[in-house]
């Protein structure tokens, strides 16, 4: 190569003669010469590549460097000059040419490249500068240029760019400036023009877009501003014309938008304000009218809309203002006149609504007033008048209408009241009268009629309803009153019958139903409530008896009958319920009481018994049951205790015995059975259950305690054992178990848990130890053994895995640390050693071995890879590295050494090889005269890569002795070298 790291050598040079000595035994040294077509020398590797970061290529040492004073780099000689006449600068050549597709021509570097802080680039020079006179600057070319479709260009940079400060943007300079007389900026030229259909036109953007904050649109500058004198701001063009469709023209912001707290809308300003001599304010136009059809004139948006809560709209103003003295307010229009056809006109707003306290509507002033001598009020007429089909007449609206919720219909003044004496409401007339016939006084209709589905018939209102403080309904008089000797109350007819085959009486419905949550059935009221005497309900009578020969007491029913599944049979209301404090249920009184001899109390029967084959005894119901939330059964009161003293509950007797030849002990049946889930069986409650404090689980006992001497604990007898194939021994189950996230074992506890500092996992007892011999930890037993596949043995798990992070592999701890002194990674044990005959360390094994196709041998990571930006590989080391005197890569070895007969060292690999395309061979080999003393030569040979290997070295070698140089203008890679170069 023809670079020559900055030095200028001459004939006067101290070491020549011994140089030229030197060269004249090595005439085959492939040297490159003075063409070639690759693009960059690296300054530091001293090697024509075909990329380069390096900024400058020195006129004088032909080199790549990083700071150069020149100006030009010739296309022809490739060096940088005072002149040139290119216009372009490529930044993959370093070359000026006469074309580019590059963005930036940096005016320091001469260079075209991806990124530059300068404001200008010439279009003349393709270089930036301060200063420039051309209208546009192409974000693509970076030059400044007659046209662009950039967005901004920035009036200081000179350059188009994507955001920017400045107000105008001139069309003829296309720059931004302070002032522009143009109307619209175009958002896709990002110019201003005369015409635009853009929306909001930012301020801060100066363009044209779809949302804006700004309050003002200016019309002649198109720019939203702070202030402005036009009258409309249209919300599509977002700006402010003569004319706009839009409701409301907000006072502040001079835009028209959906919602104001303005009072007028002025026709001629088009803007809210506080005072209007105008009549209306059309809905559409949003502005106040002479004319409208409007309904409302809302008086705080001074706009006619479909809603108003306000109380007269004055005929002059067109206006809901507060006081009014015209006589009907017409519905239509929403305005106080002398006629309407309205429903009602409030005597006090003077306007016709759908609401109003007053009684009567006079049918001549169609005004309501207090006083009226007719009887009805025509709901279509919304008249007094005197005949109607109408069913009732709302006290409120005084009008007949489908439907009420007021109680009573005075008949004299055809008016529902809230009080009336009257007993009867007849269904013809719908008046209430002093006689009926009818049964029902139907709640809805406020009507006596034949049938009905309501509750109550109140007495006061002689009306059906939901809520009634009366015990009995009269069978005679169909109404609720003090005192009834009739024994039910049918829950169709809402009557007190003879006979019923209803359930319950409810005491506050006072009907029979379905349903009831009361405790009793008094036998005299014939209603059911909070507290009794009596000792039995009678099952045919549904009354609380003194006797009776049925079982049960039906807590939903409250009635005696054959059979129930309620849990207990409370021996104070004779009632089963849901909680008692008793704790036996006598078999003959089927009552709860104090004491019995009996062994079980069977869940169906709810008495205790002889015989069961329930699972449990709950201490809490006293009943065997299949759940049960306590922890021992007592052999002796057979029932679950809170304590006890023994140490098995056997399965077949539901007891717990001082022996059994069960394994498990079951959380769910509170039994000891053949299997369970279960993952403790806690020392204290004799019970497997989820969750334990305890180590260990006593073969023997089947109980987890404090110590033990077995090794094992096995995972399907929950149990610590002598052997087990299980893999780990899992610190939260105490269990041995398939699969485990933790990390150690300990070798103490036997319980694998998150830290340990202990360094082996012994394969044959499944521990952590201090010391081991065996090679590998296998990632899925998790235990040392002779043999692995794995690649990654990580530090954390202590364990071999397919992936890792970790650099290094500690030959001590046998582990992937992030650090380590050792140097070698030894094949055959896994392990960083101090020395090692291996040639290579695979970069997926992580190991050295004999042969290796990787390019590259990483000084952080010890291992080859197939990329490095390190520039040396040491030979001692097999290590890439930043410095090294060696002056030889071997491309068997990938190492530097101190000779070698490989001719080419290619760049791509950073190794010597027998062939390369690299294209120069340095002219001065051709030129002994020129060359330095024998260590410099070294130097630039070593560097070029254009050395040998010598064969002490590498037991690899088997070649020739190192050639003697014999002619250096023989062609290399079919280029000459030029004698006058």
């Amino acid at each position: 190569m023809a670079f020559l790291s900055g030095v200028r050598l001459n004939d006067n040079f101290s070491g020549r003669s011994s140089f030229c000595r030197l060269l004249s035994g090595y005439s085959d040294i492939k040297l490159l010469s003075g063409e070639s077509e690759l693009q960059y020398c690296d300054v530091d590797t001293k090697l024509l590549s075909e990329e380069s970061e390096l900024q400058y290529c020195d006129v004088d040492t032909k080199l790549l460097l990083e700071e150069s004073e020149l100006q030009y780099c010739d296309v022809d000689t490739k060096l940088l000059s005072e002149e040139s006449e290119l216009q372009y600068c490529d930044v993959d050549t370093k070359l000026l040419s006469e074309e580019s597709e590059l963005q930036y021509c940096d005016v320091d570097t001469k260079l075209l490249s991806e990124e530059s802080e300068l404001q200008y680039c010439d279009v003349d020079t393709k270089l930036l500068s301060e200063a420039s006179g051309l209208q546009y600057c192409d974000v693509d070319t970076k030059l400044l240029s007659e046209e662009s479709e950039l967005h901004y260009c920035d009036v200081d940079t000179k350059l188009l760019s994507e955001a920017s400060e400045l107000q105008y943007c001139d069309v003829d300079m296309k720059l931004l400036s302070e002032e522009s007389e143009l109307q619209y900026c175009d958002v896709d030229t990002k110019l201003l023009l005369e015409e635009s259909e853009l929306q909001y036109c930012d301020v801060e953007m100066k363009l044209l877009s779809e949302e804006s904050e700004l309050q003002y649109c200016d019309v002649d500058t198109k720019l939203l501003l702070e202030e402005s004198e036009l009258q409309y701001c249209d919300v599509d063009m977002k700006l402010l014309s003569e004319e706009s469709e839009l409701q409301y023209c907000d006072v502040d912001t001079k835009l028209l938008s959906e919602e104001s707290e303005l009072q007028y809308c002025d026709v001629d300003m088009k803007l809210l304000s506080e005072e209007s001599e105008l009549q209306y304010c059309d809905v559409d136009t949003k502005l106040l009218l002479e004319e409208s059809e409007l309904q409302y004139c809302d008086v705080d948006t001074k706009l006619l809309s479909e809603e108003s809560e306000l109380q007269y709209c004055d005929v002059d103003t067109k206006l809901l203002s507060e006081e009014s003295e015209l006589q009907y307010c017409d519905v239509d229009t929403k305005l106080l006149s002398e006629e309407s056809e309205l429903q009602y006109c409030d005597v006090d707003t003077k306007l016709l609504s759908e609401e109003s306290e007053l009684q009567y509507c006079d049918v001549d002033t169609k005004l309501l007033s207090e006083e009226s001598e007719l009887q009805y009020c025509d709901v279509d007429t919304k008249l007094l008048s005197e005949e109607s089909e109408l069913q009732y007449c709302d006290v409120d609206t005084k009008l007949l209408s489908e439907e009420s919720e007021l109680q009573y219909c005075d008949v004299d003044t055809k008016l529902l009241s809230e009080e009336s004496e009257l007993q009867n409401c007849d269904v013809d007339t719908k008046l209430l009268s002093e006689e009926s016939e009818l049964q029902n006084c139907d709640v809805d209709t406020k009507l006596l009629s034949e049938e009905s589905e309501l509750q109550y018939c109140d007495v006061d209102t002689k009306l059906l309803s939901e809520e009634s403080e009366l015990q009995y309904c009269d069978v005679d008089t169909k109404l609720l009153s003090e005192e009834s000797e009739l024994q039910y109350c049918d829950v169709d007819t809402k009557l007190l019958l003879e006979e019923s085959e209803l359930q319950y009486c409810d005491v506050d419905t006072k009907l029979l139903s379905e349903e009831s949550e009361l405790q009793y059935c008094d036998v005299d009221t014939k209603l059911l409530s909070e507290e009794s005497e009596l000792q039995y309900c009678d099952v045919d009578t549904k009354l609380l008896l003194e006797e009776s020969e049925l079982q049960y007491c039906d807590v939903d029913t409250k009635l005696l009958s054959e059979e129930s599944e309620l849990q207990y049979c409370d021996v104070d209301t004779k009632l089963l319920s849901e909680e008692s404090e008793l704790q036996y249920c006598d078999v003959d009184t089927k009552l709860l009481s104090e004491e019995s001899e009996l062994q079980y109390c069977d869940v169906d029967i709810k008495l205790l018994s002889e015989e069961s084959e329930l699972q449990y005894c709950d201490v809490d119901t006293k009943l065997l049951s299949e759940e049960s939330k306590s922890q021992y059964c007592d052999v002796d009161t057979k029932l679950l205790l809170e304590e006890s003293e023994l140490q098995y509950c056997d399965v077949d007797i539901k007891l717990l015995l001082e022996e059994s030849e069960l394994q498990n002990c079951d959380v769910d049946t509170k039994l000891l059975s053949e299997e369970s889930e279960l993952q403790y069986c806690d020392v204290d409650t004799k019970l497997l259950s989820e969750e334990s404090e305890l180590q260990y689980c006593d073969v023997d006992t089947k109980l987890l305690s404090e110590e033990s001497e077995l090794q094992y604990c096995d995972v399907d007898m929950k149990l610590l054992s002598e052997e087990s194939e299980l893999q780990y021994c899992d610190v939260d189950m105490k269990l041995l178990s398939e699969e485990s996230e933790l990390q150690y074992c300990d070798v103490d506890t036997k319980l694998l848990s998150e830290e340990s500092e202990l360094q082996y996992c012994d394969v044959d007892t499944k521990l952590l130890s201090e010391e081991s011999e065996l090679q590998y930890c296998d990632v899925d037993t998790k235990l040392l053994s002779e043999e692995s596949e794995l690649q990654y043995c990580d530090v954390d798990t202590k364990l071999l895995s397919e992936e890792s992070e970790l650099q290094y592999c500690d030959v001590d701890t046998k582990l992937l640390s992030e650090e380590s002194e050792l140097q070698y990674c030894d094949v055959d044990t896994k392990l960083l050693w101090e020395e090692s005959e291996l040639q290579y360390s695979d970069v997926d094994t992580k190991l050295l071995s004999e042969e290796s196709g990787l390019q590259y041998c990483d000084v952080d990571t010890k291992l080859l890879s197939e990329e490095s930006e390190l520039q040396y590989c040491d030979v001692d080391t097999k290590l890439l590295s930043e410095e090294s005197e060696l002056q030889y890569c071997d491309v068997d070895t990938k190492l530097l050494s101190e000779e070698s007969e490989l001719q080419y060292c290619d760049l791509d690999i950073k190794l010597l090889s027998e062939e390369s395309e690299l294209q120069y061979c340095d002219v001065l080999a051709a030129q002994p005269s020129l060359f330095a003393e024998k260590h410099l030569t070294q130097r630039l040979l070593g560097l070029c890569c254009t050395g040998f290997r010598n064969p002490k070295r590498s037991r690899r070698y088997s070649g020739p002795l190192p050639l003697k140089m014999a002619d250096c203008s023989r062609p290399t890679n079919g280029v000459t070298p030029s004698p006058d170069k």
